[in-house]
């Protein structure tokens, strides 16, 4: 049965190249129940929804990091979610997933329209091709301050 939770860990198997993580989510994949993988889900899916307010309410113009998005989701050490939202998101014109980059200012590898769409904002890059975070990062101090 595939499930959310099945498919995250399914992945993080994937990814994982340390033979002892590798163990430890093999364990959690052939151990979870149908019910903790529901739970896991429901977890994700508010989560995710979570991550898609704070997303939609990045201004024009500026951006926001994974990290500081799982942060104000209440999830700081969650940032790679962050990223599988991002990737999983809706396909509507409300979610502007192109002002969320990482800490470093870097755009989505293999998403080349990113840049584009942020240009068009007036997002500026520095020479090595990073967003200029000086200028265009959101501060936003709290998830108190996202708008509903």
């Amino acid at each position: 049965m595939y499930t959310p939770a099945r498919s995250l860990i399914f992945h993080l198997h994937a990814l994982t190249r340390n033979e002892p993580a590798r163990a430890i989510v093999t364990d959690k994949f052939n151990t979870f129940t149908l019910e903790q993988e529901l739970n896991m889900d429901e977890t994700l899916r508010e989560f995710f929804n979570d991550v898609y307010e704070i997303t939609r309410q990045i201004p024009r113009g500026k951006v926001l990091t994974y990290g500081r998005i799982a942060a104000l989701a209440g999830r700081p050490q969650h940032a790679r979610w962050v990223g599988r939202a991002m990737a999983q998101s809706p396909d509507d014109k409300t979610l502007p997933c192109h002002r969320v980059v990482n800490s470093a200012g870097q755009t989505a590898p293999g998403w080349t329209e990113q840049r584009t769409l942020l240009e068009n904002e007036g997002v500026t890059f520095r020479p090595n091709g990073h967003v200029d975070m000086k200028k265009h990062l959101w501060e936003i101090l709290s998830a108190d301050e996202v708008t509903s």
